[in-house]
């Protein structure tokens, strides 16, 4: 954070794409005024009461799957669906070269949900 408050700017290399980056200071100073009140997403998740899909992989390298359980266990109203092989993106790449297996069962899935939960 020292380094970032001194240059103004914190560059982050995607891993999944190659690009990188830029995040401005004022990514830093949003997230620390704001991080125990609307931008703590676990006491969000905790405080909706209608029903809501979490989809996950279980091989997701940017976000841990330990984070879609933790929302899970805040909110009663959320189902949670582990995608097992699935990476961030569901096998998808940028630019869009068509639909993959896990991209194919989480749609389908979504689309239940939808269709269950908006009757």
């Amino acid at each position: 954070m020292a380094g970032w408050r001194q240059s103004g700017r914190l560059e982050v290399l995607n891993a999944r794409t190659g690009d990188v980056l830029p995040m401005d200071i004022e990514i830093l100073e949003d997230a620390l005024a704001n991080a125990e009140g609307t931008l703590d997403i676990p006491a969000a998740a905790a405080r909706l009461a209608v029903p809501w899909l979490i989809v996950q992989g279980i091989a997701d390298a940017a976000v841990p799957p330990s984070e879609a359980e933790a929302l899970k266990a805040k909110a009663p109203a959320a189902e949670l669906m582990l995608l097992e092989g699935a990476g961030h993106t569901f096998g998808t790449v940028h630019p869009w070269r068509g639909s993959t297996p896990e991209f194919d069962r989480t749609m389908e899935t979504t689309i239940r949900w939808f269709a269950r939960c908006l009757t």
